[in-house]
């Protein structure tokens, strides 16, 4: 009789997988039907087992999600999105404190189609999908509230 034990750090990179497969596999059709603040307040909210998360490493949890959306079915224009909200929704959900930057490509602005890009930094750095040179952010979320705040008073 053959006995296999399974440690926490296994244990967690199963429940990892189990659950970027759904959010990944869901997330094209979230993207589609929701707005922008929406799929934010999505980002935000709790993962139903996320305890299960903490203790993963920051670079376990991006490969794996890197893994995960290699090969899209869905939203092939649009990786970037889908790897940038699922990095911070497991990210955030692990205990982390990433934020979201959305920025446009310049040279972009008197093209016909505007290019955008989306990425996740970290503690001050870029942790998934870096942007070009040429990237402008525009948005970070989530929003510097003392600076909102400012501005409303």
């Amino acid at each position: 009789m053959c006995s296999i034990k399974f440690g926490k750090s296994s244990l967690q990179s199963f429940w990892l997988r189990i659950l970027l497969e759904y959010e990944a596999k869901s997330l094209p059709f979230r993207i589609r039907f929701f707005s922008l603040a929406t799929l934010m307040e999505f980002a935000d909210s709790p993962i139903i087992v996320h305890p299960k998360l903490f203790g993963l490493h920051p670079s376990d949890i991006i490969s794996r999600i890197l893994r995960t959306t290699r090969h899209p079915w869905l939203m092939k224009d649009r990786t970037c999105l889908r790897q940038g909200l699922l990095a911070y929704r497991f990210l955030r959900a692990a205990g982390f404190q990433p934020e979201l930057h959305f920025g446009i490509d310049s040279e972009s602005l008197h093209a016909s189609v505007l290019r955008a890009h989306c990425w996740v930094v970290m503690d001050g750095k870029i942790v998934v999908n870096p942007p070009t040179a040429k990237m402008v952010r525009i948005f970070r979320y989530p929003f510097e509230h003392s600076r909102v705040a400012k501005q409303i008073n």
